[in-house]
């Protein structure tokens, strides 16, 4: 093993609760049986509820190499089956334990044996999602993505990039089209039934509200304000762009006559509109959680956001069982900043000073010095020059509220792009995301607006901060300082 094996990269960054960290640290524990879970070593270092997450280069090889059993069709095939599979147990699940916890009456019976049981499945359930959507990521699909560039340009060195976005995006309908239809279902006949419905269909929309009060109340505003001839004309134009491209794709495998070109084209696409299937499940988590979290507030004095926060679901589970909570000292650590470390397959937890001393340790040698240019993956070409925004957040309230005070368009900069997001990414030239590869989020939806697009950079929210102008080359993948 080389030293630069040992280098820590930064693989994604964003405001996310501690549970859900613990779940991607015990995935590379449990699940290694599922592509693309092999890293032997993963560090997140959270701050003020902000993570970062890290893998080293030896990491992202493993994970890269591992990703290849993806070009076997038949393994592909199963593995999309699989994920489709996780997803719909995932939800059976998580209304059971809601529906539970609600029809407790009082805090004593939270802990309950069948309770408990029910929890640890679903904490259970809660890992492999997010072990299969370590399947969708940039490395386990590299091999996949290389092999249809290269099979591409071989048989046709001109037009091969053109045909490689076309292939790689959904010609299906994904969740965000759903959603805008389903929504304008419940705009044509409004009623607190169908808001509440509606929400729990959609769980991604309220990533890190803290209270369905708040959630409620952001769907009531849109319901207010929302145009359903607007909506209604946007949805006629995403099926038709829909349309366009499946004629598009249907002319390439017409004219490449390729079942090896199809076969990846398939993989691809379906890990898409998977991906965001995946992330309706773990940005929706807590939304399913709000009456536990609630409960656990009532009983230990902590606030709802504070349990959604920095409780790891080992907390939550240690409580339902035992009545411990998380001492007011520890939890105030958390909040300022935490540590969590997988090595030889053990995962520790550390706070507060000690965090930030493992931190200092462990990654400031690695952290980039002051760049004037860094590279990414093109995911959508074209160039823009404008002003940086750093979107760091994850709340819809506070996405909505900086989408309303935005008058000029803007480069949008994150760890990476939610599906919430969406009010801010119609009002940006162009996006930059430390992660993502070309069938994630920020990738699909920079190619449907026609913004041009670099993803996977590693290093763009450190880099980059509010205020910054910048050129963002997207034909060869550069973002410039100016």
């Amino acid at each position: 093993m080389t030293d630069s094996d040992q280098v820590w990269e930064q693989g994604w960054a964003g405001e996310q609760p501690l549970f859900k960290q613990y779940a991607q640290a015990e995935r590379l524990v449990k699940c290694r049986n599922v592509i693309g879970n092999v890293a032997g070593q993963f560090l997140v270092y959270g701050a003020n509820g902000f993570i970062r997450a890290f893998l080293t280069k030896k990491g992202y090889r493993e994970i890269q190499e591992d990703g290849k059993k993806l070009l076997d069709p038949q393994t592909a095939s199963r593995t999309v089956r699989e994920i489709n599979s996780a997803v719909n147990e995932f939800w059976k699940t998580a209304k059971r334990l809601r529906i539970m916890v609600q029809e407790k009456e009082d805090l004593r019976s939270l802990h309950d044996k069948t309770l408990v049981n029910l929890f640890k499945e679903f904490d259970w359930l809660v890992i492999r999602i997010f072990a299969y959507f370590l399947n969708t990521w940039e490395a386990t699909v590299y091999h996949a993505e290389e092999k249809l560039k290269k099979t591409l340009e071989a048989r046709d060195p001109r037009r091969w990039e053109e045909a490689f976005f076309t292939l790689t995006t959904p010609s299906e309908p994904d969740l965000l089209l759903r959603e805008k239809t389903a929504w304008l279902k419940v705009l044509k006949k409004p009623s607190k039934n169908g808001i509440e419905k509606h929400m729990l269909e959609c769980p991604f929309l309220f990533q890190n509200i803290d209270s369905e009060k708040a959630a409620f109340e952001i769907m009531l505003k849109r319901a207010k304000t929302d145009s359903p001839q607007e909506i209604g004309s946007e949805i006629i134009a995403s099926r038709k762009r829909l349309q366009k491209t499946r004629a598009a794709q249907n002319g390439i495998f017409k004219k490449t006559k390729s079942k090896e070109i199809r076969n990846l084209a398939f993989l691809l696409q379906q890990f898409a509109l998977l991906r965001l299937e995946l992330k309706n499940c773990w940005t929706g988590i807590h939304f399913y959680l709000f009456p536990l979290f609630a409960s656990i507030s009532k009983a230990t004095g902590s606030s709802v956001r504070d349990v959604m926060m920095f409780w790891s679901m080992k907390d939550i589970a240690k409580f339902l069982e035992t009545g411990f909570a998380v001492p007011g000292k520890e939890l105030e650590k958390r909040k300022e900043s935490y540590l969590l470390l997988l090595e030889k397959g053990k995962i520790n937890l550390y706070s507060g000073e000690e965090a930030r001393r493992i931190k200092s340790a462990a990654l400031d040698k690695f952290l980039p010095a002051r760049v004037r240019e860094f590279r990414g993956s093109v995911a959508s070409k074209g160039t823009a020059k404008g002003e940086v925004r750093v979107i760091n957040f994850d709340d819809l309230r506070l996405i909505e509220k900086m989408a309303e005070e935005i008058r000029e368009k803007f480069v949008l900069v994150a760890g990476m792009t939610n599906p919430n997001m969406m009010p801010l990414i119609k009002k940006a030239k162009a996006i930059v995301t430390d992660e993502g590869g070309m069938t994630c989020h920020a990738a699909i939806i920079s190619r449907e607006f026609g913004i041009p697009c670099i993803v996977g950079t590693k290093i763009a929210t450190r880099a980059l901060k509010d205020g910054d102008i910048v050129e963002v080359d997207a034909d060869k993948g550069i973002v410039r300082k100016q």
